[in-house]
């Protein structure tokens, strides 16, 4: 996908995390009751992704899966993934 798309950038990878980290839908869920509705395996599915533009290249500082629950569960299939940029480096030119 990100291929795909072209010219993006992975904002997880960018600081450091292993492609491998960072799952976004995970096998050990409590959403769904029946075991049976649960994913087959972990994986990392959301992405915060970042392309530069013609003069303005975006830089983050922090980003995390959000493992959201509410009494107790999981308030989704999927986490979201939360990031915060310092700023944008405006290229002269």
């Amino acid at each position: 996908m990100l291929n795909g798309l072209g010219g993006v950038r992975d904002s997880w990878t960018l600081l450091g995390n292993s492609v491998e980290s960072g799952h976004t839908v995970v096998t050990d869920t409590n959403l769904h009751e029946d075991a049976d509705d649960r994913p087959a395996r972990s994986e990392r599915l959301d992405y915060v992704l970042l392309r530069a533009g013609h003069r303005a290249i975006p830089i983050v500082s922090s980003i995390e899966v959000l493992r959201i629950q509410r009494n107790g569960r999981f308030i989704s299939d999927h986490f979201g993934v939360f990031a915060t940029f310092d700023r944008v480096a405006l290229v002269s030119g």
